[in-house]
């Protein structure tokens, strides 16, 4: 049993009293407790867990890829009208172009490496107005080529759709194509 002290009195109360005993002043719970501290880390641990599992269901990696080349021809997509059906009617867009090989040409808008520190680049429209973005995961080899790209530089990748995740269209086995 810890004491306090009285706000009121400066009296010791014990922190399970409702009210002190010479005053009668409410004690005031201290709600920030260890146990209480520890547990608001944990739920935002798992939450963090959970949302980097989320992000990468469909092996973002892109080392566990299909080689794009082995596949044959990917299929020339426009990434504007890509990601607005994605925005628009995931299933739909799904069923288009899950498990396709795409070709698409946009603008970088930011690169980096995902709490996994799998490398990704991320791609938008021209008007960039649509309400998602295309998050393409990049394999080890290819790092070097999209650490010297610059933001706005304007690129075409091939990769292998895997679908809508956390409001980004991710593409996986990413290659950056020569122009």
């Amino acid at each position: 049993m810890a004491l306090v002290k009285c706000r009121e009195c400066g009296n010791d109360v014990a922190t399970s009293a409702a009210a002190c005993p010479k005053c009668g002043a409410p004690v005031r719970r201290q709600l920030l407790t260890t146990r209480n501290i520890l547990l608001a880390f944990c739920a935002l641990g798992l939450c963090y867990v959970g949302s980097c599992v989320a992000l990468n269901l469909a092996d973002t990696s892109g080392r566990a890829a299909k080689p794009t080349s082995a596949t044959g021809e990917p299929k020339q997509v426009d990434i504007g009208p890509f990601l607005r059906a994605y925005a628009s009617n995931e299933l739909l867009a799904d069923a288009n172009y899950r498990g396709h090989l795409i070709k698409t040409s946009g603008w970088a808008e930011g690169r980096g490496r995902d709490p996994l520190g799998n490398v990704f680049l991320v791609l938008a429209s021209a008007s960039s107005t649509e309400p998602t973005k295309l998050h393409c995961f990049i394999p080890e080899q290819h790092v070097e080529k999209v650490a010297n790209l610059s933001r706005g530089a304007h690129i075409t990748i091939r990769g292998r759709v895997s679908g809508l995740a956390a409001d980004k269209v991710v593409v996986t086995g990413c290659e950056l194509v020569d122009q």
